[in-house]
């Protein structure tokens, strides 16, 4: 994967790898925030750092995804569908790492 680093505050980023955050994803993935964050948690994302990274700007911790975890979520709404990934994370949030 082509890397192209630019430098933020002065920290280096990949700005093609790790550029979508939380809203960008939803629109992309076409689920709601909140099915959004259901399929995030179902895959586990946030533990992958091929998908997922935070990124300090200052004081604040700036969640990134990767182009990666927009294929993986799609593939997962394909198999198993979205009404499913609700209903598994409404059924257990805590155990997901959601807060209820």
């Amino acid at each position: 994967m082509l890397k192209e680093a630019r430098v933020v505050r002065g920290k280096a980023v990949a700005s093609l790898f790790l550029t979508i955050h939380h809203h960008e994803l939803t629109k992309k993935v076409g689920l709601t925030a909140n099915k959004t964050t259901a399929a995030i948690a179902t895959l586990n994302v946030k533990s992958d750092p091929d998908r997922y990274k935070e990124i300090a700007m200052g004081k604040v911790n700036s969640q990134r995804y990767s182009q990666n975890a927009i294929t993986k979520i799609m593939q997962l709404v394909d198999e198993k569908g979205t009404d499913q990934i609700w209903a598994k994370c409404r059924a257990a949030p805590l155990a997901l790492g959601i807060a209820a």
